[in-house]
């Protein structure tokens, strides 16, 4: 029993560390989730936040450095190709006595000139790393579009759920008026006792599918906070003292 317990708090304390450096937190206070439900309730504007995450999200973060490091592997190989050049000046004294007589003083300038006859492996490395760099760019367009597209089909399914939730509220309210008619009615013997179940299970048939698209809805929005790099932040954690 002890060591589960010495287990658990180890695998927290892990735990914590990963969303301390997730989230950039560099306090020493303590961190609590917040209550699940907040991720039901949040303002969703597809534009706005494509553009949010497209600047300022991990994914995209890394997407930029990847190709920025393969640009840079480009332009190093390339420099190799490329011959080099130092400037010269200096100030020179010349004489014909232990003491310098006869001096003669020269200034002089200019450049050196050192230009490389490329080998094969330096050509082949360039071409190469421009192929590689071709490649990443590609990658992360294809990456991008992707993204999109998924965020894109998550948003409007929470449109979607959204929607259906608010019809099956509005159903729900007109199957709690017939039951209430119902009750009345079978009290005075107008409706038989079938009809009076028909209605209890048609609010409970209604209620029942309110919880399952409450359901799929916490699950995509849950969905669109992960692929939108939103999922753990400081909005989603509370400080305790």
């Amino acid at each position: 029993m002890l060591n589960k317990i010495v287990a658990y708090f180890i695998k927290r304390h892990l735990l914590t560390n990963l969303i301390k450096n997730a989230v950039r937190y560099g306090g020493d206070k303590g961190l609590l989730p917040r209550e699940p439900s907040c991720y039901h309730v949040i303002d969703i504007d597809f534009k706005r936040d494509y553009e949010r995450f497209t600047a300022q999200s991990r994914t995209c973060n890394i997407l930029s450095m990847l190709e920025q490091k393969s640009s840079l592997e480009v332009k190093k190989n390339a420099a190799d190709l490329l011959p080099s050049t130092n400037l010269l000046i200096g100030y020179k004294v010349e004489g014909d006595a232990w003491q310098v007589k006869n001096e003669d003083n020269l200034l002089y300038a200019g450049i050196s000139l050192d230009w490389p006859f490329p080998h094969q492996v330096q050509s082949a490395e360039h071409e190469i790393a421009r192929i590689e760099h071709k490649k990443t760019k590609l990658s992360n367009r294809n990456k991008y579009l992707e993204l999109e597209v998924n965020l894109k089909n998550i948003f409007l399914s929470i449109e979607r759920e959204t929607e259906l939730i608010r019809i099956i509220e509005e159903k729900i309210k007109l199957s709690e008026d017939v039951l209430k008619d119902e009750a009345e009615n079978y009290s005075y013997g107008k409706v038989t006792l079938n009809d009076y179940i028909d209605a209890v299970n048609r609010l409970d048939r209604n209620k029942f599918s309110k919880i399952t698209h409450l359901v799929q809805l916490k699950k995509l929005t849950v969905e669109w906070l992960r692929l939108t790099d939103s999922l753990v932040g400081e909005n989603s954690l509370e400080y305790k003292d």
